[in-house]
């Protein structure tokens, strides 16, 4: 593969990473709507990250500011908003005193599209 081609191949996989980041994060995955957790979430994460590495490494790209490190101090922050996010939708339906079934319907269906129709917005 030439030079020039390499060098479109890492771009897209960077643009590629770096835009999955932001799918990494939130609490439903965005191509099945499975519910995340903060372990998937800091898993995907840090996948990312090594993508990223490998792409700089492959590329001869340094890093002078540590943005990876940076990046990566931040991965646990990260992924721990999502287990608030659940004890926080748990704690409303235990309100509501919904029975299991209901509950496996509103948090496993209705609950991810209504949060992507809001994210949409």
């Amino acid at each position: 593969m030439e030079t020039q081609a390499k060098i479109e191949v890492a771009q897209k996989d960077y643009q590629t990473n770096l835009l999955g980041i932001s799918e990494e994060v939130p609490p439903f995955s965005l191509e099945d709507h499975t519910c995340r957790t903060a372990d998937s979430v800091r898993a995907g994460l840090e996948k990312r990250a090594e993508a990223l590495e490998r792409i700089a490494a492959q590329q001869g790209i340094l890093d002078p500011r540590s943005a990876l490190r940076k990046f990566r101090a931040q991965i646990d922050a990260l992924s721990s908003h999502l287990s608030f996010w659940w004890l926080w939708v748990e704690k409303i339906l235990l309100g509501w005193s919904v029975d299991p079934a209901t509950q496996q319907w509103l948090t496993g269906t209705l609950l991810p599209v209504l949060y992507w129709c809001q994210q949409r917005k």
